[in-house]
């Protein structure tokens, strides 16, 4: 039988029921790695939560800079400058929309000093833009009354109604340095400055009008209406003045021989009509909206009898016409002078009405290159139609009556024809060669006449060279009609 060890102990039986005795010694160890798990545990919660913080705040950063960069363009896009309000509300709500997105009270709370900061910035900025904008709102309103009050400025003649818009100018800047807009010394100088710049305007208005005038009050000085305006403004307006005075002279003689010449060509027409009568050319002469010598040329063939009777003579056609291709009709005292010395010739009876009327239409045409140029070629023709070249030996009387015959034949051909130069002096020819033909029946049954017949030096001593197996080409050539002659076969 095996025997159970006895085990002695000093322990002392007690009375009491029994319990549960625990040496805290032996749970030492045991409770320290207990706590340092709780701890690291709630490091690791801590961390969480730091980053669940810095993520919402981040989130909600972002989402606020972003509405605050849009709000302060909105500021600097809305058309109401004034109303500081609606942006302070939108911050507000701004800060509403963003608590809303936190999920920990730790990152609103945080968050709170960002917001304000960046909310005060924002609120300072939107402020200064609209200041900005109000200000230049201000100054172009300001500008453009500024503008209007000056047209009306220029205009007023009385001195007292002068004194009263400057006074409603001053008040409109006044205006705008109460309300902030401006500060006192700028208001200062922007009233010095606008009138200084109103009398200019006043000055260069009233030389537009009457330049003579106003250099006569400019050198009253202090004395004249311009004494509002400083000297050396007065000096530089008044140089301005004397030349303008000048050019509206100019501009007021121009315009007066303008109606003049208008006058004129009416009243002459009126008169080739049979329609003018002297009472009508002394009322436009009497105001001076005729000219005195073309008056007194009206008057003289409207009373001298000659008119009447009167009749082309072969040396006044060869001069007038002579007179009219060199003509610069360009020049309009140069054309009066022409149709005052038609219509007095008209009245001397040595221009018959016909022929008065013709010459004084052709003055009518306005100046053009075109024309001078083609009264060059006419006078080409009638240089190549004189009797001095083509009818050698013939008695002077008959030179110019042929000559002057062949000249009418010529512009009753070419009248009223837009005809090249070639073409032109074609007919010139043809005028030429038919005329020789009637005077030489001889040549009669050419087809065109030799070279020798037009020649100045040998004249009519070659017309008895003529040969019928001469072919004859005319070749326009440098402004002329050139002739080539090739022997038949």
């Amino acid at each position: 039988m095996v025997k159970i060890p006895r085990v002695q102990t000093d322990a002392t039986l007690t009375t009491q029921g029994p319990g549960l005795r625990v040496d805290p010694k032996l749970f030492t160890g045991k409770t320290e790695a207990v706590q340092g798990i709780a701890d690291t545990l709630n490091k690791v919660a801590g961390k969480f939560l730091d980053a669940q913080v810095l993520n919402e705040k981040t989130r909600a950063n972002t989402d606020m800079l972003r509405r605050f960069k849009e709000l302060e363009l909105q500021a600097a896009q809305t058309d109401d400058i004034f109303d500081v309000g609606q942006f302070q509300d939108k911050i507000k709500k701004i800060r509403e929309d963003v608590n809303g997105t936190f999920t920990t009270n730790r990152a609103r709370r945080e968050f709170q000093g960002d917001f304000d900061r960046s909310a005060i910035m924002t609120d300072f900025n939107v402020r200064k833009t609209l200041r900005k904008r109000q200000m230049q709102d201000s100054a172009a309103k300001l500008s453009e009354d500024l503008v209007v009050q000056k047209e009306k400025f220029v205009d007023i003649e009385n001195e007292k109604f002068q004194q009263i818009a400057i006074a409603e100018m001053k008040n409109s800047i006044d205006k705008q340095v109460v309300a902030g807009m401006l500060s006192v010394s700028e208001g200062v100088k922007l009233k010095l400055s606008t009138i200084k710049s109103w009398w200019s305007s006043k000055v260069d208005h009233d030389i537009e009008i009457n330049a003579n005038d106003v250099a006569a009050q400019l050198k009253l000085g202090e004395k004249g209406i311009y004494k509002d305006v400083d000297a050396s403004t007065r000096i530089t307006k008044l140089a301005t003045a004397e030349r303008m005075t000048k050019k509206q002279a100019e501009e007021a003689d121009v315009a007066k021989q303008e109606i003049q010449t208008n006058n004129e060509i009416a009243l002459t027409n009126r008169f080739i009509e049979g329609k003018l009568g002297l009472e009508e050319v002394q009322s436009l002469f009497e105001t001076e909206n005729i000219s005195s010598n073309y008056a007194k040329a009206l008057a003289n063939v409207i009373t001298s009898p000659d008119t009447v009777k009167a009749k082309t003579d072969d040396d006044t056609f060869d001069i007038t016409w002579d007179e009219y291709l060199n003509l610069d009709q360009s020049d309009p005292e140069a054309v009066r002078e022409f149709r005052t010395k038609i219509l007095n010739t008209h009245a001397a009876g040595k221009l018959d009405q016909k022929d008065l009327n013709d010459f004084f239409q052709r003055s009518i045409d306005p100046f053009s290159v075109k024309q001078e140029e083609k009264k060059g070629i006419w006078k080409a023709v009638f240089d190549f139609l004189s009797p001095d070249t083509v009818f050698f030996g013939l008695p002077a009387g008959n030179r110019i009556i042929i000559e002057n015959l062949m000249k009418r034949r010529f512009i009753d051909k070419v009248k009223g024809k837009e005809l090249s130069n070639e073409d032109t002096f074609k007919i010139g020819k043809e005028v030429l060669d038919n005329q020789i033909r009637s005077i030489h029946p001889e040549l009669a049954d050419l087809v065109d006449l030799p070279v020798g017949v037009h020649d100045s030096v040998n004249g009519f001593n070659n017309v008895n060279n003529v040969k019928s197996n001469v072919e004859v080409e005319w070749v326009f050539k440098d402004g002329k009609l050139v002739r080539k002659e090739k022997k038949s076969e």
